[in-house]
């Protein structure tokens, strides 16, 4: 899943020092950093470039930050929901 807020390239770069992946819609990649790297994942092609070639060549570029769908449910606000509603059925 992919949230909605464009991120510049200052936002991006603070999300990837905090491990978070992001996307581009534009190139259709998702980047990670990894040991001081930051890895492009598209299609067909992977590649690894430093902080600096990286901000460089994808200054003008949208990010979007990608959220697992599975950490976007919450099993505890789901039990929840499920007894209220039983419990308010009768």
């Amino acid at each position: 899943m992919i949230e909605r807020e464009e991120l510049s390239i200052n936002e991006a770069l603070q999300y990837l020092k905090e491990g978070e992946i992001l996307v581009s819609l534009t190139n259709d990649a998702a980047f990670k950093l990894v040991e001081n790297k930051v890895n492009i994942y598209g299609k067909n092609y992977k590649a690894s470039l430093e902080i600096k070639e990286f901000v460089q060549a994808y200054k003008d570029l949208s990010f979007y930050l990608y959220v697992d769908a599975q950490e976007s449910v919450s099993l505890e606000k789901d039990k929840e929901y499920y007894s209220w509603i039983r419990s308010n059925k009768g």
